[in-house]
């Protein structure tokens, strides 16, 4: 199948080129597409041909592989609108976790990820990215040179995709902190030491690389589950000091560097709502966040709720409002359960999925993102995550998801059957 595009193609060529490579349009006919832009999506045949009206990139690709999933099997006339529920709406990709994708193997999911519609990769690396002032950063796991994560963004720009650096600034630093050189940076084994100059060095040489290799000014700082923070080597320096003072004291010193390198941060929640609960739960509804913390924490920072694990409407709600009064964006992260086991868990990724962004849209939530953690030996393959990636992208178009639409769209976007994603179930 050759295709004619016309209108305002221009800043798709990259993107289309690989999708011809990369899409089956295989048959004998020309194919004329008028193209342009607008406020939704909509594919359409016409008399003479098709039209792709498209509100961003990423949409466009949506289209294009609807339009030659629509050739390919012979319709004649037909025409499909579709509106965006979300202003951002992706993955997130655990490349640390003892299984680093290489170059090529992402850039297969990003394409995927195109023909979804989906707008947004972030790239979880822990100590999986080069940074020069540290040599033993990331060695021997894999570490993405700044070449290749350019080569990705370039390749994700093409698409339509924001490719954001997700690293930590706290804590999940275990492999990078156990050499020698991080002697004076640990608090404990995998958290920083706060308010020692040498750590905040550390942390500027991380944030001056990702800044150099990502096209974006957003990134994703972590701190989640720092653990112990202020009790290690902390405590025996300084003596106990409130941890939300010390929590707010590293984060506005990380903010400083941030602003030096234009970025514009967002950050996992957890930390803030473990030290105001009794049981260090996160969920705890009940938990006594500190009157004054609205004013400790940086007004450009987003805040990230994750849950990958409830079902439950109303605790959904309940969070989302306790997030949105500390006065900061949020940003809502579910998951894609494939770090369980030698399946993906899509029976639990359905229904936690669903009850989320459902609360997520009521609320007004406007950026999410699912997780593809790789926790435990990372058994289960990257590709295992592609339906739940579908799942997520139909709840960006749609306010209710048959298994009869998603397995259509799963088709029309990957070439896979979903019955063949659902075995473990």
């Amino acid at each position: 199948m050759k295709f004619e595009l016309h209108g305002e193609a221009m800043e798709l060529s990259g993107g289309i080129k690989i999708a011809l490579e990369s899409l089956n349009t295989d048959t004998d006919n020309d194919v004329c597409v008028s193209v342009s832009k607008g406020d939704l999506l909509n594919v359409r045949s016409l008399d003479f041909g098709y039209e792709i009206i498209y509100s961003e990139k990423a949409e466009f690709f949506r289209g294009f592989a609807i339009l030659n999933d629509k050739i390919a099997n012979g319709d004649k006339d037909f025409s499909l609108q579709e509106i965006k529920k979300f202003d951002r709406c992706g993955v997130m990709i655990d490349c640390s976790r003892n299984a680093v994708p290489t170059v090529e193997n992402l850039k297969n999911i990003l394409f995927k990820i195109s023909c979804m519609g989906l707008n947004m990769v972030l790239l979880y690396t822990e100590d999986t990215y080069e940074v020069e002032e540290y040599p033993y950063f990331g060695y021997m796991r894999g570490a993405y040179k700044k070449e290749e994560i350019r080569e990705l963004d370039a390749y994700a720009q093409d698409l339509g995709i924001e490719l954001i650096p997700c690293i930590q600034t706290l804590a999940h630093l275990e492999t990078a902190l156990r050499w020698e050189y991080a002697a004076n940076l640990r608090d404990n084994g995998d958290v920083l030491l706060i308010d020692e100059p040498k750590t905040y060095d550390f942390i500027e040489a991380m944030i001056k690389s990702v800044s150099e290799s990502f096209s974006t000014r957003k990134i994703h700082i972590g701190m989640d589950e720092a653990h112990g923070v202020g009790l290690g080597n902390y405590l025996l320096k300084n003596g106990y000091k409130d941890r939300f003072d010390i929590l707010a004291s590293h984060l506005n010193k990380v903010m400083q560097i941030l602003d030096k390198y234009s970025m514009e941060p967002m950050m996992w929640s957890d930390m803030f709502f473990r030290l105001g609960s009794k049981d260090n739960d996160y969920y705890d509804v009940n938990a006594q966040i500190p009157s004054d913390i609205e004013e400790k924490i940086p007004k450009n920072l987003s805040m990230v709720f994750w849950d990958y694990y409830h079902e439950d409407e109303e605790l959904y709600d309940n969070m989302i409002k306790l997030h949105q009064k500390m006065g900061r964006e949020v940003v809502f992260a579910g998951g894609i359960w494939i770090w369980r086991g030698m399946g993906a868990a899509y029976h639990k990724t359905i229904s936690s999925s669903k009850a989320a962004l459902k609360k997520c849209r009521e609320n007004g939530v406007k950026n999410v993102f699912a997780t593809v953690w790789q926790d435990d030996g990372a058994e289960v393959p990257l590709q295992e995550a592609y339906l739940g990636m579908q799942l997520w992208a139909e709840y960006n178009y749609y306010d209710e998801v048959t298994q009869k639409h998603l397995q259509k769209m799963f088709k029309v976007c990957t070439g896979y059957d979903m019955g063949a994603f659902l075995c473990f179930n």
